[in-house]
């Protein structure tokens, strides 16, 4: 939301939920029209009326809201960065959609520049083994928050309510931290190696990484205007729904309050040696 501000930039969202989204009547695009009739995405699904290959980009996602972080059979190829030639093949129909989506955003946009936010290292690979240069933007939170923010509400709220997260639900979310990171690390670091943005220094001085991203994408920094990130028009798919909110951007660290100590010390034992390299510490 923050880079779609500058007039050179549009935003996809999060492309591979777009099946997922087709299948829910009640989705809408950003714009707040329903997919079929949103002027970016109805003539993209209108172009395609059996789906394919639109439902290639959920191959790696069962449902809107679930995806796997490990799966065997395309681990293999992620890791080693070979892709075999039934890979190559599904790679080439990826390619397709994706592109288009990519330049009819950048035609009615007039952008220069389009991101996609789908956050997969599975996608990734397989942009890459269709021959689709992409720029990497590895964008990470501390660890102990992204687990006291997947586990969801303050410890106070979840006493009451009888359902303290426990320990191995918080393990399992912070394991799932963890191998994403090195997922994204092995199949990033093949090319261009990509931009580290951590939560913490956007949400604190977005001017400042915002200038890191322009120079990444060759544009000029002085068309980004983050007070206007959540009014800014688009067509962006997917999202938290926070940003339907009208706040500024602020720094949300309440896990130092509502995780649990022993929950903030078992997370930070688990993800401590890569956290470490994202600039992290013990104590926070």
């Amino acid at each position: 939301m923050l880079l779609a501000t500058h007039p050179e930039v549009a935003s996809l969202g999060e492309l591979h939920l777009l099946p997922h989204l087709l299948d829910d009547p009640d989705a809408r695009c950003q714009c707040g029209a329903a997919l079929r009739t949103c002027p970016l995405w109805g003539p993209i699904v209108a172009g395609h009326p059996d789906r394919a290959p639109i439902d290639t980009l959920s191959w790696f996602r069962e449902s809107k809201d679930a995806g796997r972080v490990v799966r065997g059979r395309w681990l293999p190829g992620l890791i080693t960065g070979r892709a075999t030639r039934r890979t190559r093949a599904r790679a080439r129909s990826y390619r397709v959609i994706t592109l288009k989506a990519a330049q009819q955003a950048a035609t009615r946009c007039g952008a220069s520049v389009v991101v996609d936010a789908s956050k997969d290292p599975y996608r990734l690979h397989l942009l890459r083994a269709g021959g689709v240069e992409v720029l990497v933007v590895h964008l990470v939170r501390d660890p102990r928050g992204f687990v006291a923010s997947t586990v969801g509400g303050s410890a106070t709220s979840r006493e009451r309510a009888g359902s303290r997260p426990r320990a191995w639900r918080v393990a399992r979310v912070a394991a799932r931290w963890s191998v994403q990171q090195l997922l994204f690390e092995r199949v990033s670091a093949r090319e261009e190696p990509p931009l580290l943005v951590r939560y913490e220094d956007l949400a604190s001085d977005p001017e400042g990484q915002l200038e890191r991203l322009a120079r990444l994408t060759g544009i000029d920094p002085a068309g980004f205007d983050p007070p206007a990130f959540r009014t800014t028009p688009g067509h962006a798919l997917g999202g938290n729904p926070m940003r339907h909110r009208s706040d500024p951007i602020v720094l949300d660290e309440r896990w130092r309050s509502e995780l649990d100590r022993r929950h903030a010390t078992l997370v930070w034992w688990i993800c401590a040696p890569i956290a470490r390299r994202y600039g992290y510490r013990g104590r926070g």
